[in-house]
């Protein structure tokens, strides 16, 4: 089994980010580790142009693929720790938080009736099966990629509809979690491996839990603002 990986440069790359994937690649070339160099564009373009590459010369079905934003702290061993899962665990990816409110992780199950759902808790260190994982630091085999050669080059795709411009797009990678989904290729999120996004501050556990304690301080807030305005009225 050989380990790729690849580093999406979508945007401006700051210091913290920078020093990030300088740490990783120092770490990639200790294991000889081999990195796919791309070029800057558009997000779902570049992820099959990586992905193209991954396939002409990665040959074992169970040879890996690792992707990394450039809007995360990635810790040195993100790629070695990503590839180390079993193979039968074809899509795994580490655990991030939206960028803005609510903080939210970015991974997402389906309920019995079928529902997409976020996750508001979890178990620390697990592997938990999911439908969608974000995809900040995400590891694939080549068998998936192989079990969805009926998309074959345009694995990753955005899913722009020209007559509906205001409602909700679906990014590239939640295209791809569709699909997957689609063809019985279940997505799974490590939660060891955590990748904090990068904005002007660190988005984490502890931003999402505080977000959420500020939510339930407001509604608490306007049902005793409720009461007293209905008190005097009365």
């Amino acid at each position: 089994m050989e380990v790729f990986w690849s580093a999406l440069l979508e945007r401006s790359v700051g210091d913290v980010a920078v020093n990030s994937l300088m740490n990783v690649a120092a770490q990639g070339a200790v294991h000889g580790f081999k990195r796919i160099v791309v070029p800057y564009g558009r997000t779902d373009l570049v992820r099959n142009l990586i992905v193209q590459g991954f396939m002409k010369y990665a040959k074992d079905p169970n040879d890996v693929l690792v992707m990394l934003d450039n809007d995360h702290q990635h810790p040195p061993t993100v790629v070695e720790s990503l590839a180390a899962h079993d193979p039968e665990l074809g899509v795994v990816g580490a655990l991030a938080f939206r960028r803005g409110e609510p903080y939210d992780p970015c991974f997402w199950v389906r309920n019995k009736e079928g529902e997409i759902l976020g996750v508001d808790s979890w178990p620390e260190g697990a592997i938990i099966e999911c439908i969608s994982v974000g995809s900040g630091a995400i590891a694939i085999r080549r068998w998936v990629f192989e079990k969805m050669s009926e998309y074959a080059p345009i694995y990753f795709q955005y899913a722009y509809s020209p007559e509906d411009k205001i409602a909700f797009q679906p990014s590239e990678d939640v295209v791809f979690a569709r699909r997957c989904e689609k063809l019985g290729i279940k997505h799974y999120v490590d939660t060891s491996v955590v990748i904090p996004h990068i904005t002007n501050m660190y988005v984490t556990k502890e931003t999402y839990n505080q977000f959420k304690e500020k939510k339930l301080t407001e509604a608490e807030n306007e049902k005793t603002s409720a009461s007293i305005v209905n008190d005097s009225g009365g």
